[in-house]
């Protein structure tokens, strides 16, 4: 991969920007399902010529056409139970500014409904299910996440 980035950077390309294979590793385990086998995320573009929008779980904005990279992203998504813990105290805060900007809407309905939809999601329709314990400890832990940035953005309009 490293090779394949410098052989693109080397060259002075500015006209497209690239997306990589990402093989997530999840508690020391690679994770084939759960949406991990069409992860393709772009981490290569000319500076200036796109931008994130949002400060967590990214998505790019840009004009340019994107092109993929063989070589595989090799990503060490959670180690360990200490490393989830401090994702969620380092993630959480960005997720509610990123949803108070968008504008959205703090219903208490949502706060079970995105949890129970997360884990049916990765685990049954993206088929989590045959990546064994990881699968499962995957779809657990974010849909805990999905159900815990949603009730704190709930709780952050009722205090107020």
């Amino acid at each position: 991969l490293a090779k394949e980035i410098r052989e693109i950077v080397n060259s002075n390309n500015t006209f497209n920007i690239y997306a990589m294979k990402r093989d997530t590793f999840f508690f020391g385990k690679l994770l084939r399902y759960g949406g991990h086998q069409h992860d393709y995320p772009v981490r290569l573009f000319p500076k200036g010529k796109a931008r994130f929008i949002q400060p967590v779980h990214e998505t790019l904005e840009t004009e340019l056409p994107v092109k993929k990279l063989n070589s595989v992203l090799l990503h060490y998504s959670t180690r360990d139970w200490n490393h989830y813990q401090q994702k969620l105290r380092e993630y959480i805060p960005l997720e509610l500014e990123t949803m108070k900007h968008l504008g959205k809407k703090p219903y208490i309905w949502k706060v079970v409904v995105f949890p129970l939809l997360t884990f049916l999601r990765l685990y049954f329709l993206k088929l989590g299910i045959f990546d064994g314990r990881q699968g499962f400890m995957y779809a657990v832990l974010s849909s805990y996440y999905a159900g815990l940035k949603t009730f704190r953005y709930y709780r952050s309009f009722k205090d107020k």
